[in-house]
């Protein structure tokens, strides 16, 4: 149970790739979070829109 909570619990790892990214010094880097996967071996899925930058 507590290997599963800290599973959940994890950074994603988009948002290592991009620390990373800072801190290697590379100029920029973006990462665009999607509603995007499929399930069971079923049909790909997406929401079909994507969400501006809120900042």
């Amino acid at each position: 149970m507590a290997s599963l909570k800290r599973f959940f619990h994890r950074k994603p790892l988009y948002r290592q790739i991009v620390e990373q990214a800072k801190g290697a010094g590379i100029m920029n880097a973006v990462a665009h979070q999607t509603h995007f996967g499929y399930s069971n071996r079923g049909r790909i899925q997406d929401e079909g829109y994507e969400l501006g930058n809120p900042t």
